[in-house]
C-alpha cells in the first residue's frame, strides 16, 4: 500500500507550521495559534451520522519528533470541523500504526487517552465507553465500545461491549482531498468468547459536497468489508485493552497497534 496517509500528515504540515508561534511541543498548543489549512481536508462520517472534516499537522518541530517514528509513537495532532465550517477545533493527537494512525478518546468526556501517561491508561482500563480513530489512505473509521460496566473488564471477562461504527471509504483516491465516499455503518455485539454478532448495518454513498446522500446496495463486496471490520474491532479491543493493562508497570512494553 502507499503511504498516502504518511505523505498527507507531511504536506498538511506545511500548513500548519508557519503559524506555529513558539517551538513547545504540539500538544500545548491552541488551535488559534496555528495557521489553520484550507484545503487537503477529508471528509468522513461520525457516529451521529453528522459529515465532518479532519486534517492532520506533525510534530516535526517538536524535540521529541523522529522522521521514521515506530508503532504506537505520536506523529502529530488531528484538527476536525462540521462540514464545511471555517472554524476546527482540536479532536487530537495520532499515533503510528503501520501505514495508518489511531486516536483513543473517552467517548462521555471526548478526552484524549495518551499512550504515555499511566493516569490516561488507568481511565482507559475504567472507561465504559471508548472512543476509537483509525486514519488512513483508503478511510476513516470512528468507533464506540460501551459495556454496563468498564468496556475492558467486559470483553477480558467473555462479556458482550456493545460496539456503533462509521467507516468511510475513498475508493483509491490518488488526492489527498476526498470530497466523495462511502459509509458503512454498523451496530454490532462484541465478545472475547463468542467472537462478533452483526445486529445492523446500513451503507451509504455520499457523492456530493452538500452531503446529499443515497443508500448502497449491499453487494457480497461489502458484506465481506462488514464482517472484516468485526474481525477487526475485536482485535482492536485486544489491543486497546493490553495497553490499559501493561501501563501499569512502567517495565513492560506496550502491544503495538
Amino acid at each position: 500500500m502507499k503511504n498516502l496517509f504518511l505523505a498527507a500528515i507531511a504536506a498538511l504540515a506545511f500548513y500548519g507550521c508557519a503559524g506555529i508561534t513558539s517551538s513547545v511541543n504540539i500538544a500545548e498548543q491552541d488551535v488559534s495559534n496555528i495557521d489553520v489549512p484550507e484545503d487537503n481536508w477529508t471528509r468522513y462520517l461520525g457516529t451521529d451520522g453528522a459529515i465532518r472534516e479532519v486534517a492532520f499537522l506533525t510534530a516535526f518541530f517538536s524535540r521529541d519528533f523522529r522522521t521514521q517514528s515506530e508503532d504506537g509513537e505520536a506523529t502529530g495532532f488531528a484538527l476536525t470541523k462540521i462540514d464545511g465550517a471555517r472554524l476546527p477545533f482540536r479532536l487530537g493527537a495520532v499515533y503510528k500504526s503501520g501505514d495508518s494512525a489511531f486516536m483513543l478518546k473517552d467517548a462521555d468526556t471526548e478526552a484524549e487517552i495518551d499512550l504515555k501517561d499511566k493516569a490516561s491508561a488507568t481511565k482507559l482500563r475504567e472507561a465504559r465507553r471508548i472512543k476509537f480513530y483509525e486514519f488512513s489512505s483508503n478511510f476513516t473509521k470512528v468507533a464506540i465500545f460501551e459495556a454496563p460496566i468498564s468496556v475492558c473488564e467486559a470483553f477480558q471477562k467473555g462479556g458482550s461491549v456493545s460496539v456503533k461504527s462509521a467507516s468511510s471509504y475513498y475508493g483509491g483516491a490518488q488526492n489527498l482531498e476526498k470530497p466523495h465516499f462511502t459509509a458503512v455503518i454498523t451496530q454490532a455485539k462484541i465478545s472475547s468468547k463468542s467472537g462478533a454478532l452483526l445486529l445492523k448495518s446500513q451503507i451509504k454513498n455520499f457523492t456530493n459536497s452538500d452531503g446529499l446522500q443515497e443508500v448502497a446496495e449491499k453487494t457480497p463486496k461489502f458484506e465481506e468489508k462488514i464482517q472484516n471490520e468485526l474481525r477487526g474491532y475485536e482485535l482492536r479491543l485486544n489491543q486497546i485493552c493490553a495497553f490499559g493493562t501493561k501501563k501499569e508497570s512502567k517495565n513492560e512494553k506496550q502491544d503495538d497497534f
